[in-house]
């Protein structure tokens, strides 16, 4: 699984019409995805390991 995340710009997705600005994500699971930037864009991919152990109690303080 990987998150898609707009860091800057716009996007879209051809495969499913959607328009992604500044801000939003996209979750894509086992799937092909093409991305147009009608303008410049800045992207973030996270490639998300479902399978690895995990914490609830967290890593950051404040």
């Amino acid at each position: 699984m990987a998150l898609l995340y707009v860091f800057g710009g716009s996007i879209e997705l051809e495969e499913k019409g959607n328009v992604l600005q500044k801000g939003d994500f996209a979750l894509i699971r086992n799937e092909l995805v093409s991305v147009v930037a009608p303008e410049t864009a800045q992207l973030v991919l996270f490639l998300v390991n479902q399978q690895a152990r995990f914490s609830r109690a967290g890593t950051l303080s404040a």
